[in-house]
């Protein structure tokens, strides 16, 4: 009787701590392994549960406890192929690739659960060709192990090897398959990947997902739509997909329509609608959808506080942003930019004080702001505060230096930069230009190791702007011979820059290269920086021939050039003429009314003289 009491109370005792193994595998904890360790050890009967032990190197291995997992291992009275398996992937996990090999290399007869996990250690940390050596020792290589492999190559981007694995197969699941189909897409090969979805014999919704998700994401809207029809079974990622390709594409009504057709509708199709709306700057829309969804998430707060925010609803902002239940860094960043946008860096920087925690993003923005509206004194305090600023905040305050004509501790920062991108390289050449040292701003131009068509056009507007013509013009056609391409907005530059400081010369000769050299067809910012280099030259005849003959409607800053400039010159019929076109174009705006006025008077005063 005492001996079955004894048995009974060993089986439940053993029922109990498996339990209590299981459940720590949730959420593997050290201290708690450690506990259920020392209760296994005194008890030698239960110590022979090969079972009860795999789960300790298990727990062990997760929680980093490598020593005491091998500590286990050894002093196993069995050792089967589990414990093997447990503490090799122990080992691999924990980034001991070499000691798991070691541990491996013992084994008498490696299961395929033991190569697998060798070569999936091998594949994460990047090591294929030592995969792809332990893979070809396998005698008869099983789908898992082929499709561990395929995968490593597909990580790496080698298809081709992946291909000639894939072709191998004798059988291939729809795992391997959807591998490979999903790598083309990645790849943006849509052909490929189209004719292996066409030669799959079985295929799941995660195949359909994933060549939706590709035509979608390559805006072949309408291939998305003829595949999502044809669909046997959707699930919520189909939805998903169809709804951010239509977002990119800026097709709201068809958005609609499929958020209407959605069977159930989760946190992120909402979300999505309101993303949706925000960026294509319809806070109204967005907010109706965001009344309509069932339960709010701080995502959708955070979209909604943008829509409004973008829209320059400051109050709108405020009021959402003092009902979002649970803020994050993310609520905070949003509304200091909403502050920010609008210039109200006070209230912004009252925000950015009160966020729980530093927020580098926030911290960004608001230096930004201030940059911008040439606070330097507050936008260092910001800079200071940054425990390890970006390249994009050491070029804001490199900017900022430079607008204060602080020169010096512009180029201090920048050569503080350990790895400049090319934005700061840009902004410190443009702080050099724009403090008319051409000579440095070349100098820092030249060293330039990588230079983008941004880089080009600010170094031609930089000669342009102090001028010199020829070098802008030369520099323009050498953008071509890079490989990049002058575009509208690099003449854009070098025109603004050659009106600005009067050249009516080299911007006519840059209008005419950007024609004959470069082949682009000049848009209304074009004409109207001509314009207002004549205009400032006192060729007011020339200017309003050349805003009555260009093949746009003369917008406000054509006639308001003409205006300004026949105020000056004292063209007073001109001016009258220049008054009435832009009150034609916007009835509302009390300017040309204004200008009109103060025309009359001085002609009412030079009859009377």
């Amino acid at each position: 009787m005492k001996i079955l009491q004894s048995v009974t109370r060993a089986s439940l005792r053993h029922d109990q701590l498996l339990e209590e193994l299981r459940c720590a595998a949730i959420k593997p904890n050290l201290s708690q392994t450690k506990r259920l360790h020392d209760q296994i050890l005194p008890n030698a009967r239960i110590r022979q549960k090969p079972f009860l032990l795999n789960r300790l190197i298990y727990l062990y291995g997760k929680c980093g406890a490598l020593d005491q997992a091998w500590e286990v291992f050894v002093n196993k009275y069995q050792r089967d192929s589990f414990s093997w398996n447990l503490i090799i992937a122990a080992y691999a996990e924990n980034g001991r690739l070499e000691r798991a090999r070691e541990v491996f290399d013992k084994m008498d007869e490696p299961d395929v659960v033991t190569w697998t996990t060798m070569l999936r250690a091998y594949a994460q940390a990047g090591q294929i060709a030592e995969a792809r050596r332990l893979f070809d020792r396998i005698s008869s290589p099983d789908t898992v192990a082929y499709n561990t492999i395929i995968a490593a190559y597909v990580h790496a981007r080698e298809l081709d090897q992946a291909r000639q694995l894939f072709d191998r197969m004798e059988k291939k699941s729809i795992c391997t398959w959807n591998s490979m189909i999903a790598a083309y897409s990645q790849l943006g090969d849509l052909e490929i990947s189209r004719s292996m979805f066409d030669a799959m014999p079985r295929r799941s919704v995660i195949t359909w997902n994933s060549l939706v998700t590709a035509y979608a994401r390559s805006g072949e809207l309408d291939a998305a739509d003829s595949l999502f029809d044809r669909m046997p079974q959707r699930d919520v990622v189909s939805w998903t997909a169809m709804l951010a390709a239509n977002t990119l594409a800026g097709n709201l009504d068809r958005l609609r329509a499929l958020f209407d057709a959605m069977p159930e509708r989760n946190a992120v199709s909402w979300n999505s609608m309101i993303s949706a709306h925000t960026h294509r700057a319809r806070p109204d829309d967005a907010q109706d959808f965001f009344d309509r969804m069932p339960m709010h998430t701080t995502l959708a707060w955070n979209t909604l506080l943008s829509a409004h925010a973008q829209a320059g609803n400051v109050e709108g902002v405020e009021w959402i942003f003092h009902r979002i239940p649970e803020k994050n860094s993310l609520s905070y960043t949003a509304m200091v930019r909403a502050y920010s946008q609008n210039n109200l860096l006070a209230q912004a920087r009252r925000v950015f004080d009160s966020m729980p925690q530093f927020d580098t993003v926030s911290a960004n923005a608001l230096l930004t702001a201030n940059a911008i509206m040439g606070d330097l004194e507050s936008a260092k305090r910001i800079f200071a505060r940054i425990p390890f600023p970006s390249p994009a905040a050491c070029t804001t305050m490199i900017t900022a230096y430079s607008q204060q004509g602080n020169i010096r501790q512009a180029k201090i920062l920048f050569d503080s930069l350990p790895e400049p991108d090319v934005v700061s390289w840009t902004a410190m050449a443009a702080a050099y230009a724009d403090n008319g040292n051409i000579l440095e701003a070349k100098r820092i131009f030249d060293a330039q190791p990588v230079r983008d068509r941004i880089s080009w056009t600010a170094m031609a507007a930089a000669f342009a702007s102090n001028g010199f013509a020829r070098e802008a013009i030369h520099l323009v056609w050498i953008i071509s011979l890079e490989g990049l391409r002058a575009d509208e907005a690099a003449f854009s530059s070098v025109l603004s820059a050659a009106s600005r400081v009067g050249r009516l010369e080299d911007a006519i000769e840059f209008f005419v290269s950007m024609i004959g050299d470069h082949g682009l067809a000049p848009i209304r910012e074009h004409y109207c920086c001509v314009v207002d280099a004549l205009a400032r030259a006192g060729r007011l005849a020339d200017a309003e021939e050349l805003v009555e003959s260009m093949p746009f409607l003369p917008g406000d800053t054509a006639w308001g050039s003409l205006l300004t400039a026949s105020r000056t010159q004292r063209d007073l019929d001109r001016g009258e003429r220049s008054s009435g076109e832009m009150g034609d174009l916007d009835p509302s705006n009390a300017a040309p009314l204004k200008a009109m006025f103060n025309i009359y008077k001085e002609k009412d005063h030079h009859h009377l003289s």
